[in-house]
């Protein structure tokens, strides 16, 4: 039987069993991060005093719900349950048309096929956190090394923001879109990439960046190879948020009102690097929720900006497509420019090709490399294992 499994794994191609590694590692990750929320959550449960509870399915059930519903799942949720709020527009409080429908349309699939919607969330985000490692492997792979391809995306799910993964949300999910829509774009598989861009786009606010790595790979093919019908695919991606717009407006009178409830949740904008330069005269560990610890997004945003000078050098270099870098950039300063830095670690999470850059100048010191991936797993398991515990610095 040995032997028998033996040939069976031989006839794999190397990528497929790379990719089988890369799952392994992804399962691992989560279950290890999920074990020690359940070891948490039971130990501070009132069922500490009766070990043998501690591993029944109510316990399990709750690490679960924990790990899952955070930050904005209720919103999504709600939505999944009632559709989104038919009234005038209005900015004088929080109103759900700041979410984008994706991910409520998939929360109610689950509803109707009568799924617990936090077995339904977890479910999701798991298999979407499997797909999004495959894409984003076999996408780096197109320019990279097998062991800077496995690294970034082991990055990516170790990063202080991963945690996020696990949730009732679009982290996850919009990753999986963006990462093979721009993966189906360089395979000039046109109308994958641009269906997979639409749904990236319908997903979270700033999906719609998207088309500026697609518009790149589609002058570059176009140089090369001329016109191609499927081209023209790419407008699916503006013409899906617009229709998204346009039924905001058939229920609020507001064409942007998507845009315009943002400042509801703290997302105006003020001058580059205010906020960034505010919070480093202003780092604290003890804020209104207790514990603060503003000092890790300092440190997760120090990262992102040192990592974007570098791919700027590294694309001066050749070494780094020119299709991250003009992905990365607008998400970065439109990260830079907001008066608030909240949620700003979970927001650095989603730009992927940021996690490319210490892999690549890491290359030939894997001491430090080490040390990377040491320091950001430490900080994942601080931030999840605190999000486990509810403290909600740790989710903002």
């Amino acid at each position: 039987m040995n032997l028998t499994l033996q040939n069976g794994f031989g006839k794999l191609s190397e990528n497929q069993r790379m990719l089988i590694k890369i799952l392994a590692c992804v399962v691992f990750i989560k279950l290890s991060l999920f074990l020690m929320a359940f070891i948490l959550t039971g130990a501070v449960s009132h069922e500490a005093q009766k070990p043998r509870s501690l591993l029944s399915l109510s316990v399990m059930y709750r690490t679960l719900e924990h790990v899952v519903y955070l930050s904005d799942s209720a919103w999504y949720q709600q939505i999944a349950q009632d559709g989104y709020t038919k009234a005038p527009f209005s900015a004088q409080q929080q109103q759900n048309w700041a979410f984008f429908p994706v991910w409520p349309a998939l929360l109610k699939v689950g509803m109707v096929a009568g799924f617990d919607h936090i077995v339904w969330a977890a479910m999701l985000s798991f298999l979407f956190s499997m797909g999004f490692s495959i894409y984003l492997y076999l996408l780096f792979r197109l320019d990279f090394s097998e062991s800077v391809s496995l690294c970034a995306v082991l990055l990516i799910n170790l990063f202080p923001s991963a945690y996020f993964f696990f949730r009732s949300g679009t982290e996850a999910l919009f990753l999986f879109c963006i990462s093979s829509s721009i993966y189906y774009a360089r395979k000039g598989g046109w109308t994958a990439a641009s269906l997979a861009g639409a749904v990236g786009a319908l997903s979270r606010f700033q999906g719609i960046f998207v088309l500026l790595p697609l518009f790149v790979i589609l002058l570059r093919q176009y140089l090369k190879e001329g016109f191609k019908p499927s081209y023209v695919l790419i407008g699916i991606v503006p013409a899906a948020v617009a229709s998204f717009f346009l039924y905001l407006y058939l229920i609020t009178g507001n064409y942007f009102a998507a845009v315009d409830i943002q400042v509801c949740w703290g997302n105006t904008f003020d001058g580059l690097f205010t906020s960034y330069l505010s919070q480093i005269r202003e780092a604290k560990f003890v804020g209104f929720w207790g514990w603060d610890l503003s000092v890790v997004t300092l440190l997760v945003l120090t990262f992102c900006l040192l990592a974007l000078l570098t791919s700027l050098f590294l694309w001066k270099k050749g070494i780094y497509p020119v299709e991250y870098l003009i992905y990365t950039l607008p998400n970065v300063l439109l990260l830079f420019t907001k008066a608030s830095l909240l949620s700003s670690v979970r927001y650095i999470g989603m730009i992927f090709p940021l996690m490319l850059i210490p892999v690549l100048v890491t290359e030939n010191r894997p001491a430090l490399r080490q040390m990377i991936f040491f320091f950001s797993t430490a900080l994942l398991m601080l931030l999840f294992l605190s999000a486990v515990l509810g403290y909600q610095w740790a989710t903002a």
